[in-house]
């Protein structure tokens, strides 16, 4: 592992050379719960401004091409700027690169440490996201097979991440999401939001089919079941595969989380899902309608989702694709619709008043225009995005 580490570092910095700024290994590798073969290794790469893609991609390709199977993703890449904003806009991954990261590459001391400051409110509502994320893989029959895989690696990678620990061998899905469950109450229980909004929201009377539930939303074609609490034993003694079976047969995904853990998700987390109404009520005490995100919420999680993709979903696409042109254009193909995701959230947002109409500096170009123009102009267009909804932010 540890070489694969080392090759795919040294490959960056003999191509690279000046125009490499910092090489960071953070992640299960540098916490101690690196499962080889199915945890990811994490590499974020930050570029000096102009730094063209293919460079990199050149250096990293022959690694990957080695040791994919050890590293299982490609590195984090940004510029310089994309990189200062991006961990602005995530404050826990910045605490964490200062705190775990190992910098294998460039000057040391070049993270800002004023970065890593975390409210402990947006901390814990990214972990409870994620665990109602990962709740999917409790009922894996709902889902396609490679999702219910994903989803199951997503439920055991956060934890080992929350417990900083390996898990037991042979542990199933719902005793890894009772023991998630069982690291998070007590937390929500001491958050001084969680205890404001529990005087506040509206409960009834839970459900005699499933005792303890107060609500269910639906997202999409996911099912939602808020409860009024989620102990181990809850969740372990419940037959979820027999709840699944209850559900629209349209459904394709059941969550599952507590009214406490999904108000933190959606406030501190998620707030414009709230603000477009993304989730939708449909049975209980919609508790959802007693909450009322800031504009600076709204604009730091438009600013997260282009600056992902830029960063993040992006290069692990197109470092680690081969250079046929039809890879090309499925990369093209899928970020473009991406990108139009975020174009109508934008839209949206202007219809409701809450940004003044933003047209990025050029447009895409067209089918007729080479793969290679075409993939940088994304790279260009998710700059242009990011950078806009953070100047919101002041």
């Amino acid at each position: 592992m540890l070489e694969a580490v080392e090759t795919a570092a040294q490959a960056l910095i003999r191509q690279l050379g000046d125009q490499l700024t910092a090489i960071y290994l953070f992640g299960s590798l540098v916490q101690g719960h690196h499962i080889p073969g199915e945890s990811d290794v994490n590499l974020f790469v930050v570029l000096r401004e102009g730094t063209m893609l293919p460079a990199m991609r050149q250096a990293f390709l022959p690694v990957w091409q080695k040791h994919q199977h050890l590293l299982k993703r490609a590195p984090f890449v940004a510029t310089q700027k994309a990189f200062n904003r991006h961990l602005k806009l995530n404050p826990l991954l910045a605490q964490h690169l200062i705190r775990d990261g190992h910098q294998l590459a460039g000057q040391p001391g070049y993270l800002d440490r004023r970065l890593a400051t975390v409210e402990p409110h947006e901390a814990y509502a990214y972990l409870v996201t994620e665990a109602i994320r990962a709740s999917t893989a409790l009922a894996p029959e709902l889902l396609d097979a490679q999702t219910a895989v994903a989803a199951q690696a997503r439920l055991r990678r956060l934890a080992r991440r929350l417990r900083n620990e390996h898990l037991p061998e042979g542990e199933t899905a719902v005793q890894t999401f009772a023991r998630i469950q069982h690291f998070l109450n007590p937390i929500m229980a001491s958050l001084p939001a969680t205890q404001k909004w529990a005087r506040i929201v509206p409960k009834g009377g839970t459900s005699p089919l499933l005792p303890g539930l107060q609500s269910i939303y639906t997202e999409t074609n996911k099912t939602i079941l808020v409860f009024n609490e989620l102990t181990p034993a809850k969740i372990t003694l419940t037959d979820w595969g027999k709840v699944a079976t209850q559900l629209p047969a349209r459904t394709a995904g059941l969550e599952l989380t507590t009214v406490e853990q999904m108000s933190l998700s959606i406030m501190f987390d998620r707030p414009l899902e709230l603000r477009l109404k993304k989730t939708q009520h449909t049975w209980g005490p919609n508790f959802l309608a007693a909450f009322n995100p800031t504009l600076r919420q709204i604009m730091r999680y438009s600013a997260r989702i282009p600056s992902r993709i830029l960063i993040d979903e992006l290069p692990n696409a197109y470092l680690t694709r081969t250079d046929s042109e039809e890879e090309q254009h499925k990369i093209i193909h899928d970020f473009q619709n991406k990108m139009l995701n975020v174009q109508l959230e934008h839209e949206l947002m202007v219809r409701y008043g809450l940004v003044e109409r933003f047209v990025p500096p050029s447009p895409v170009p067209d089918r007729e225009t080479p793969a290679s123009q075409r993939v940088a102009a994304l790279f260009q267009h998710l700059e242009w995005w990011s950078d806009y909804y953070a100047r919101q932010i002041q």
